[in-house]
């Protein structure tokens, strides 16, 4: 076990109800550029099969992270997963790509999906990690102000190839 295991293993999960939409709120905006609404967050979160999920480092009482996703039939969605800048490199990215994945497993899925931006190397070695695979790209998808758009690189990771416990 390295050093990221040990300290993903530490890391407690926890459900976000849409009321709690707040709270996923201020991670985006401390997370990323361009955040997302509160009310477009609990918009998303009332619809059947969207899951969001918080992370919390031990003697933390602050969310370090979160993921959103959808399930829908045998497949699942990654909508948006970030991780608060101090907590980064900590296993907290992990232990949420994790519990994605056995909540997807959990519910039948035989794939989830995922974007990430082309020039986000962290995150890709991440999802390479739990095991996806380039699987399509999109063109120009991140829009980041007066800086030239990002490519999108679509990954997949196949639940059953990857030995998932369901959770």
């Amino acid at each position: 076990m390295n050093a990221r295991d040990r300290n993903s293993a530490s890391i407690s999960i926890s459900p976000i109800a849409p009321v709690e939409a707040k709270i996923v709120a201020n991670l985006f905006g401390e997370i990323f550029p361009e955040p997302w609404s509160e009310t477009s967050i609990q918009q998303l979160l009332k619809h059947d099969g969207t899951v969001a999920l918080a992370a919390a480092r031990p003697g933390n009482a602050a969310p370090a992270g979160f993921a959103i996703f959808r399930l829908a039939a045998d497949e699942a969605e990654i909508l948006s997963l970030g991780v608060t800048p101090p907590n980064r490199r900590r296993g907290v990215g992990q232990a949420l790509v994790g519990a994605v994945l056995a909540s997807a497993s959990a519910h039948g899925c035989a794939r989830i999906f995922l974007e990430v931006a082309e020039d986000n190397l962290a995150a890709r070695n991440l999802y390479q990690c739990m095991g996806y695979q380039p699987s399509g790209l999109r063109s120009g998808y991140y829009r980041r102000g007066r800086r030239p758009a990002i490519d999108a690189i679509i990954l997949s990771c196949d639940l059953e190839a990857t030995g998932v416990d369901s959770i």
